[in-house]
């Protein structure tokens, strides 16, 4: 029977696994020590640029003119401003040029603001002594421009608001927002906004109710693409009409 040899461990076996061991703990602490240091490098990399971001000055170049009115000493107060899609610049204040209660005019710079061109009229109350005041500027997606202000029109003041699809270059027919009616109440500071489907939402401060509330309104583009439903059901009544003759 031939029996077998168990293994020994000898101190030179040991040796050399030491060794070993050793060159493959050295081995893996250099991997993951460069591994630490290029992680250590991005970190602060990342947080510089956070840094240097943040502590980056704005500068903002010379001061253009937007009315026309030149050497005139009437006001031009409560400016808003607003871009459209091909980064056009639009301009809506209020104005004391036609009179001393103020209208709504609105500019447009189509060179980035380096220059505007002629003052266009908002809103369509000619030389009635009703002050407008306070406009807010919104394009839409198409380049609709919206514009809503305060208007004293009716003796009081309430929102007003006039629609351009030209550009600017013309407004439609004011339309009026609140639902007072004759109320002797006031709202003021209107604030306008659109989204991607055309309708037009509009906020302002009222106090139809003793004290001041914010109200709200929506408004939404009434499409004159193709006949309508009263045209439909009336042309269908016609038809039958016409069949049973």
């Amino acid at each position: 029977m031939i029996k077998k040899r168990k293994n020994k461990t000898t101190i030179l076996d040991a040796a050399f696994y030491f060794i070993k061991r050793r060159k493959e703990k050295k081995k893996t602490n250099k991997y993951f020590s460069m591994v630490g240091k290029i992680g250590i490098v991005l970190l602060l990399t990342f947080i510089f640029s956070i840094n240097a971001r943040a502590l980056a000055e704005v500068t903002f170049g010379t001061n253009v003119r937007v009315d026309d009115t030149g050497s005139s000493t009437s006001d031009q107060r409560d400016p808003s401003i607003a871009t459209d899609p091909n980064g056009n610049i639009y301009v809506a204040w209020a104005d004391n040029r036609d009179d001393s209660s103020g209208d709504i005019y609105l500019a447009k710079s189509t060179d980035g603001g380096n220059s505007f061109e002629t003052n266009v009229r908002v809103d369509d109350t000619g030389l009635s002594t009703g002050a407008q005041h306070y406009p807010s500027i919104v394009i839409d997606t198409n380049g609709n421009i919206y514009v809503v202000w305060i208007d004293y029109r009716n003796g009081n003041s309430d929102i007003y608001f006039a629609k351009s699809t030209d550009g600017g270059n013309s407004f439609e027919t004011n339309v009026r927002v609140d639902d007072t009616g004759s109320s002797i109440v006031e709202q003021l500071n209107p604030s306008i906004a659109t989204d991607q489907n055309g309708n037009i939402y509009i906020v302002w401060q009222d106090n139809r109710n003793g004290s001041y509330d914010t109200y709200f309104a929506k408004g939404a583009e009434l499409s004159s693409d193709g006949p309508s439903m009263v045209s439909f059901l009336i042309a269908l009544l016609i038809t039958l009409l016409l069949l049973l003759e």
